[in-house]
């Protein structure tokens, strides 16, 4: 394998690079050297996340970035183990910060939770850490109010309380769903079969294969 995490050890100046070397020889093949470290006493746990979030997590970040990119998956990747650092992650919890970091909001316009979509909650807690904003909108996603309304008892721009909603949903924290209203008897006779069965659905959410393949990717 590769030896970019030795190289970035070296680099923030964690281990002289004959040291690095050395130590990488002595490690366990079917280790990761980042846990070898870690048993040795060499790098901290907290110095081993650090490693993990500039080997990765800003790497999967840079993805969500792409304006049209194409992703292939190989079912049997061959991760060595000295590019390991025995951290994993859920995919959904790259997903959150990967789109908070998201600049350019217009590629996905047309994919952002309907105005008039309810939210609700998967679970009564959050399961990550969330940002002051998007705890305000989590804990009016109650499943009766719209996406407007909330924008409206927040005193937000309707775009910005849509975009946290996006977010959340697609870590997997919150669900867009339709609102019940009263419809007269008068409006059903009147509408035709297509026009009861259109409910407003967001094609928001990443792909469950995407999220799915990236989980596999993580487990390192």
């Amino acid at each position: 394998g590769g030896h970019n995490l030795l190289r970035l050890m070296c680099q923030r100046q964690l281990l002289e690079a004959s040291t690095a070397q050395r130590l990488l020889r002595r490690s366990p093949v079917e280790q990761p050297f980042g846990l070898y470290l870690k048993q040795r006493e060499i790098l901290t746990a907290k110095q081993l996340q650090r490693l993990f979030a500039i080997q990765v997590m800003h790497q999967i970040r840079a993805l969500f970035a792409l304006e049209d990119a194409r992703f292939q998956f190989r079912d049997d990747p061959e991760l060595p183990y000295s590019e390991m650092t025995g951290i994993s992650i859920r995919a959904t919890e790259v997903i959150l910060p990967g789109l908070r970091a998201l600049k350019n909001w217009a590629i996905i316009k047309n994919s952002l939770p309907d105005a008039m979509s309810g939210l609700l909650r998967y679970a009564t807690q959050p399961t990550m850490r969330l940002k002051s904003t998007e705890q305000q909108v989590w804990h009016l996603a109650n499943g009766k109010i719209s996406l407007q309304a909330i924008a409206q008892q927040l005193q937000w721009p309707l775009l910005d309380v849509q975009q946290i909603a996006f977010c959340l949903i697609n870590a997997g924290l919150l669900e867009e769903v339709p609102i019940e209203t009263r419809v007269p008897v008068t409006s059903l006779v009147a509408a035709s079969p297509g026009e009861l069965a259109s409910t407003p659905q967001s094609e928001a959410k990443v792909s469950q294969t995407f999220i799915a393949k990236l989980e596999q990717y993580l487990r390192i």
